[in-house]
């Protein structure tokens, strides 16, 4: 049996969102669980769980991830 590889995530992306983007950068199959809410200053943050069955769509998904922050505005820009 072949050994998941798994990714902890606190986001505040919907699951909409989340499930879309996975869907993008996945080319085998992944199974995501909730795991939580972390209360922050800054909000609440879902924890989820997600496994991957290739180390590859687990790291193309983070590069999605940072793509995604990467175009968000900061708070501090007007």
């Amino acid at each position: 049996m072949t050994e998941k590889c798994i990714l902890m995530l606190k986001t505040k992306l919907s699951g909409q969102t989340l499930e879309r983007l996975l869907t993008g950068a996945c080319a085998k199959s992944f199974s995501v669980a909730f795991d939580g809410v972390e209360h922050t200053v800054q909000g609440e943050k879902k924890i989820v769980k997600i496994s991957f069955d290739i180390p590859e769509d687990r790291d193309r998904f983070r590069m999605y991830l940072r793509r995604l922050a990467d175009a968000a505005p900061s708070p501090g820009r007007a």
